[in-house]
């Protein structure tokens, strides 16, 4: 009879220490299971910032890309309008040059003839 008492505390025992060993086994199953949850969601608000991160500066890339060819078109204009207006110049220049000739050509030419005339 003692032998089996024994062996009916060493079954509950044993069934005890198990089922203890099964929770404790669920119980960090449940913690890493919590914690790769935990990892996952930190991965993917990363990953949403990366991703905003990378399309404000793809967006300000392009703007920065459109206001250096704005800025670039703009001195463009600005050094073909000044050499305009320095080919308007020496057109101006060349042309007062021309009537002074002309001028000065003319009166030479007048003053010739009145000279030859008595």
């Amino acid at each position: 009879m003692a032998s089996r008492i024994e062996t009916r505390i060493d079954h509950r025992v044993m069934s005890g220490a198990f089922a203890f060993w099964v929770i404790r086994q669920r119980g960090r199953l449940l913690q890493r299971v919590r914690d790769q949850r935990f990892l996952q969601e930190a991965f993917e608000i990363w990953k949403e910032r990366y991703e905003g991160i990378h399309d404000a500066l793809e967006s300000t890339f392009e703007i920065l890309g459109h206001a250096r060819a704005a800025n670039s078109l703009n001195d463009t204009l600005y050094v073909w309008r000044e050499r305009l207006k320095l080919c308007d110049e020496q057109a101006d220049v060349a042309e007062v040059r021309a009537l002074l000739w002309t001028a000065t050509h003319n009166s030479a030419i007048i003053t010739i003839f009145s000279v030859a005339q008595p």
